[in-house]
């Protein structure tokens, strides 16, 4: 599969991964070496995939509905 990069996730299934190019703010990227250098995350990719897991979850909460 040209342009996944297959991963297991903690529950053990292989998730295939797709890279992805974004563009934040020097206060948004000092936000995220914050939480790095905090030993929060490992990388700014393992960040932002946590948070769009938790938006996830919020979104039927907040907005009533899920996707």
């Amino acid at each position: 599969m040209v342009g996944l990069n297959p991963t297991i996730n903690v529950r053990g299934f292989v998730m295939p991964m797709i890279k992805k190019s974004i563009t934040v703010t020097d206060k948004q990227n000092e936000w995220l070496q914050a939480q790095m250098e905090l030993g929060l995350y490992a990388s700014d990719s393992e960040l932002l995939r946590d948070l769009i897991r938790q938006n996830k979850k919020m979104m039927p909460i907040i907005y009533g509905f899920k996707l």
